[in-house]
């Protein structure tokens, strides 16, 4: 491994959507990101089955810095419920910091 380095949601989108520059410049790192990270890209509310999967095979390759299981859980799954208030959706996941 060549360090470390702790990502955010935006380039956790971007490694999930292929994007090869951000991936060479992640390779040989030790990866992390925040829960926070996990529960914004799972909490989306029309994620499909095959992008839910694709999320945590990819989270499960790199090292996830949080809370519980249940807390994050049940975090992204209230904010998919919560879809109506966008910024009650921006903010809801830094509630619980």
């Amino acid at each position: 491994m060549n360090g470390s380095i702790l990502i955010d949601t935006n380039i956790a989108l971007y490694l999930l959507t292929g994007n090869k520059k951000v991936a060479d410049l992640l390779d040989s790192k030790r990866v992390f990101a925040s829960f926070i990270t996990e529960v914004e890209i799972l909490s989306y509310p029309k994620i499909t089955t095959e992008e839910q999967s694709k999320i945590k095979k990819f989270l499960n390759e790199i090292t996830v810095v949080g809370w519980n299981d249940t807390i994050r859980v049940r975090l992204y799954i209230l904010k998919r419920i919560i879809k109506s208030s966008f910024l009650m959706q921006l903010f809801l996941p830094r509630l619980f910091i």
